[in-house]
């Protein structure tokens, strides 16, 4: 195996017989094979199923990779696993059935390690592996799902656990991407709350993912997302940002990490529409997110829908309550619909669930500001004298000083902790996106600060209704419609957002779409397709059919025999 080949790692089918440890049983296989050299996406990632017959050329056409290892799971009398490699432009290049009578998933994880190094001679591998031995991944697993679970408690004392095991993993594991990944968010939380200097941990994030991507996971796109964020909330560039977003996108084996990171783009700048919608694309890979859910929630309050986040942040809570962030959240939206009592109901839930040591919450500051002035002002003493204790670090004072000052809207007190707290890059997206701030937004200061930033220039998203025929409604850019597609008594509108093309379906007569469109650039090439005269074709002869080929969005479509107008098409 060269250092070109780039290979994606993934077992999307699973069949185990004790339904009850399905979940814990997938996340160790998940976990174990992440020590390997390759890259190992979420489960679902991908979206196809090998076994299942579909078509390898998609996902090659899908990420930038050479080779594709996949296989189908089975625990019945034995634990086995059906080992399939796919090359690109070649297709299925090796099948092998590697079993463990004794049903130890460790040694079958062994066993597919050594294999899989076997046939690509990787010398370095099949040392690793030999010297390992056993992969230390039971071990690894537990200390990764305890990190996993520590950081999305979001407190400072959790998080700096979680990060510190996270630093432990990646100490015994150095090629375990994962754990960079939780390294990095842990990083972006403890200085985006002013827990730590935001300024050099930015730069620091962005020096060492640059160094790491020339060694440790040379080609690993995935950590241009990383970059992406110090730049944006370090530098100000956003315009740099977004072009490492792109980068990292188009790499990234994490379909849900990287679009939640999108999303949080898209909601710094106020396009709530396309945050959402990254978070959809987020959620289709890794379903029932709580850390998803919370950014949904953000979004509903910054764009101003404060009942429908409050009751949406309820039904989070009955399923999970004792969850810190949640209860944070409902705080929040209880002082924006001005509800004393819920404030002091999750309040002191609240209260209950955090270790009496740890710093408390800035929502929870904004409670007792509301209801409990002395206790404020105490807590407000506790804090400055902890931080200047532990790191001499203030951002956290700040910000949550102007949860204080949002209560009673005093500019001028506001003022130099939002100066102080924006030239120290500290809790950049609260200062950016929080309503409780809205009486800053028109100030001169406020919009000094907006000044530094190089946003990107994005083009104005333009919105058209389609109405189908039994009246759903349903808004979109035309720009971005690639092509509409016709069944019967539906059509299937494929749009391309957020990096990804989209599908729509819609109970409507081809006739009545085709009609809607009309006066956009849309022509109908085939009985039952239109196409956007705006995208670049290529002209593809197969016997005595003509299709219209997009390289850029990677489709076909077929033409009309009769079709003539060639000259309205752009076609290379």
């Amino acid at each position: 195996m060269t250092e070109q080949d780039k290979i994606v790692l993934t077992f999307i089918k699973f069949k185990y017989n004790k339904e009850t440890e399905y979940a814990d049983w997938q996340s160790q296989i998940h976990v174990l094979l992440s020590e390997m050299f390759f890259g190992v996406p979420q489960y679902k990632t991908l979206m196809y199923d090998i076994s299942d017959g579909s078509d390898f050329r998609a996902i090659f056409n899908k990420v930038s990779i050479d080779y594709y290892i996949t296989g189908e799971f089975k625990n019945d009398e034995t634990i086995r696993l059906n080992l399939q490699v796919f090359k690109r432009d070649v297709g299925l290049v090796y099948l092998r059935q590697i079993e463990n009578i004794e049903g130890h998933i460790e040694q079958l994880i062994l066993a597919i390690r050594k294999e899989i190094a076997n046939y690509f001679q990787d010398t370095l591998l099949l040392e690793t592996v030999q010297l390992k031995g056993l992969p230390s991944g039971m071990n690894t697993t537990k200390i990764y799902l305890k990190a996993n679970k520590l950081a999305n408690e979001w407190t400072f004392d959790s998080v700096q656990k979680a990060l510190d095991l996270y630093d432990q993993i990646i100490s015994k594991e150095p090629y375990f991407s994962n754990a960079y990944h939780g390294r990095y968010k842990c990083l972006f939380f403890l200085a985006g709350r002013g827990f730590i200097p935001a300024k050099t941990t930015y730069r620091s994030i962005s020096d060492e993912v640059g160094v790491i991507m020339q060694g440790k996971l040379k080609g690993n796109k995935e950590l241009f997302l990383y970059q992406a964020l110090a730049t944006m909330f370090g530098e100000l560039e956003w315009a740099k940002a977004y072009e490492l977003l792109k980068e990292g996108l188009k790499g990234s084996m994490n379909a849900s990490e990287a679009y939640q990171i999108l999303s949080l783009f898209w909601y710094c700048l106020k396009k709530y529409d396309q945050a959402l919608d990254a978070l959809d694309y987020a959620e289709e890979f890794e379903p029932l997110s709580e850390s998803i859910e919370l950014m949904r929630a953000d979004i509903l309050i910054s764009s101003g829908n404060i009942k429908e986040a409050h009751l949406f942040l309820i039904s989070l809570f009955k399923n999970n309550k004792y969850s810190i962030a949640i209860l944070d959240s409902l705080i929040l939206t209880s002082f924006l619909k001005n509800d004393g009592d819920g404030m002091a109901r999750y309040g002191k839930k609240l209260e209950s669930l955090l270790d009496p040591s740890s710093a408390l919450t800035p929502r929870l500051g904004l409670w007792y500001t509301f209801s409990q002035q002395e206790t404020a002002l105490q807590h407000w003493r506790e804090f400055y004298l902890y931080f200047n204790e532990q790191n001499n670090s203030n951002g956290y004072i700040e910000h949550t000083l102007l949860n204080e000052h949002a209560v009673t809207k005093n500019v001028q007190k506001s003022k130099p902790f939002f100066q102080k707290a924006w030239s120290e890059r500290s809790s950049i997206i609260f200062l950016l996106t929080d309503p409780i701030l809205e009486y800053l937004r028109s100030t001169k200061f406020y919009q000094e600060a907006l000044e530094q930033i190089k946003f990107p220039e994005l083009i104005e998203e333009r919105k058209i209704t389609i109405l189908s025929d039994t009246k759903e409604q349903y808004s979109l850019n035309p720009d971005r419609l690639l092509y509409v597609k016709a069944d019967r008594n539906y059509c299937t509108l494929y749009s391309y957002n957020n990096f990804r093309v989209k599908t729509k379906l819609l109970r409507s007569s081809f006739a009545n779409l085709t009609r809607q469109l009309s006066e956009l650039p849309f022509i109908q090439v085939h009985r039952s397709y239109l196409v956007n005269l705006q995208i670049q074709y290529n002209l593809l002869n197969k016997g005595r059919d003509k299709f219209l080929q997009s390289p850029k969005y990677d489709y076909e479509i077929p033409l009309s025999r009769t079709f003539k107008a060639f000259d309205k098409l752009q076609i290379k």
